[in-house]
């Protein structure tokens, strides 16, 4: 939704060390130069940014908000659940590899403190 937001990953900037899992997400959904900008520097975006570095996929009036979740809905009801399901299984499969290993990682490091 369009408005006064700000999107971002604040860790470093609040003196935190991103978790390894959070690193994973942000890996997931952000183009290298966005992810080192947005994880190492801690850059916060407005939610028109935040389109264009992939954190989000679309931002609309709050006006607009229903109509577009509905239109959106709709469009993916008619994709072949199966082929959608396994498509997208097999194109992050990466990436939930190392999301189960950062979260190991993170409960390890939190164990730890």
């Amino acid at each position: 939704m369009a408005g006064a937001f700000k999107i971002g990953a604040n860790e470093v900037a609040i003196g935190m060390t991103m978790p390894h899992t959070a690193l994973e997400i942000c890996r997931l959904r952000l183009p290298p130069t966005h992810f080192t900008r947005a994880v190492m520097t801690a850059e916060i975006y407005t939610p028109e940014q935040a389109v264009a570095a992939g954190f989000l996929d679309h931002v609309v009036p709050a006006a607009e908000l229903l109509a577009r979740a509905q239109e959106t809905s709709a469009a993916l009801a008619k994709l072949d659940l199966g082929a959608h399901a396994a498509t997208k299984l097999r194109a992050r499969a990466a990436s939930l590899s190392a999301m189960r290993s950062a979260l190991e990682l993170d409960r390890v490091s939190m164990r730890a403190r």
